[in-house]
């Protein structure tokens, strides 16, 4: 099923509503329903840092262990 056009040949199955009144109201929503792409908003982002150092983030959780190991070949 794709998103971005309306099928009418799909059939849609209200069986599970018990109250017509709902029933209506939907399928009169979902009748006057047209999918509209947005337009893409010309914003861009800038993060001014504070200082120097990158910003950096591990790629994986270490054991208390390996953290040590791993701090011994960082400072020789």
């Amino acid at each position: 099923m794709q998103i971005s056009g309306v099928h009418p040949e799909d059939e849609l199955d209200f069986s599970h509503i018990l109250d017509s009144q709902v029933k209506n109201d939907l399928t009169r929503i979902i009748s006057w329903y047209k999918p509209e792409k947005t337009e893409s908003p010309d914003v861009t982002m800038r993060i001014i840092l504070n200082d120097d150092i990158p910003v950096y983030q591990p790629a994986c959780r270490l054991s208390y262990a390996e953290k040590q190991i791993v701090s011994k070949h960082i400072e020789e």
